[in-house]
């Protein structure tokens, strides 16, 4: 007799185990549903045994797990903002902390007219400027990334959410594009999560981090160097009175509002859902000129 879809998952709880993964037991749950086609609480209800074409996709993607490859880029999904989201190697994985992000962008929205104009810079998997679109529908959405892997990702995410319409996505450095003629200085809202991990912080961080796309994760010496150019072009994408907003380290905030004058904006920092400075806000008191480089 075959194995049965407990046993199974029994077997890669083990083994996710002795690899190191952190909660090895619901990886292995997610990925025996995922083989089978299954909601992963509806598969291990089942005593049945697994046939043997599902076996084998099941033990292929629990040996790309112990081999610490993100869950998220097995599946190819994951959720954000009660959305399922595609993602790829060529994305980052989405966090939970950016989800502050994007529910602070929602309250600022809310009181703004209904047809924003909004920016996501490294848009990555499309997940920020999604949900906006997704919650905000008339809201139209400018979404820039350098990659052109990351940008087929987050068009094939806003097709199936319905708001490919709503979205112009640009391939470009942070917000060069969005400096073009009819769109420099009208942005109500610029989002951004741009990398921000010291470069000593990506080399030590886990296995799976180290997976992803080290453009969206190196963040350079001090984790800042991509922020810094950003903060110099702000003022020139957004109208006066409209506001940025940027997710950041949680020891960056002191060093973060440095980078935003006092004469030119009004900024902030908000605490994430777990206590820790994570999203700055910078409100646009007077526009600037184009920075000399």
């Amino acid at each position: 007799m075959g194995l049965t879809v407990k046993g199974a998952a029994a077997w890669a709880a083990r083994v996710l185990e002795q690899a190191g993964v952190d909660d090895p037991v619901a990886d292995a749950q997610v990925l025996m549903g995922w083989a089978m086609g299954r909601d992963r609480w509806l598969a291990l209800l089942s005593d049945e045994p697994v046939d043997g074409e599902t076996l084998s996709s099941f033990r292929r993607a629990v040996t790309r797990r112990a081999a610490r490859l993100p869950l998220q880029y097995i599946t190819g999904q994951r959720e954000f903002m009660s959305l399922e989201l595609e993602v790829t190697p060529a994305t980052l994985v989405p966090r939970p902390e950016t989800e502050d992000l994007v529910e602070r962008a929602l309250d600022i929205l809310a009181v703004l007219p209904p047809a924003a104009l909004v920016a996501d810079i490294g848009t990555g998997c499309g997940n920020i400027a999604v949900s906006v679109a997704v919650n905000c529908p008339r809201a139209q959405v400018h979404a820039v990334d350098v990659s052109p892997g990351a940008l087929a990702v987050a068009s094939g995410n806003a097709a199936r959410h319905g708001v490919a319409d709503r979205i112009r996505f640009h391939r470009g450095d942070l917000l060069q594009p969005l400096l073009e003629p009819g769109l420099s200085g009208r942005f109500d809202l610029i989002l951004a999560n741009l990398p921000y991990l010291s470069t000593r912080e990506y080399r030590q961080a886990p296995p799976e981090v180290r997976h992803e796309p080290v453009l969206a994760l190196d963040g350079g010496r001090d984790g800042l160097t991509l922020y810094r150019r950003f903060a110099r072009y702000a003022a020139v994408a957004v109208r006066p009175g409209g506001s940025v907003l940027a997710e950041i380290g949680w020891k960056q905030g002191p060093a973060m509002l440095a980078l935003w004058p006092l004469h030119r904006w009004s900024a902030s920092v908000h605490l994430d859902r777990g206590g820790r400075p994570r999203v700055l806000e910078a409100l646009l008191r007077q526009r600037g000129g184009v920075p000399h480089d």
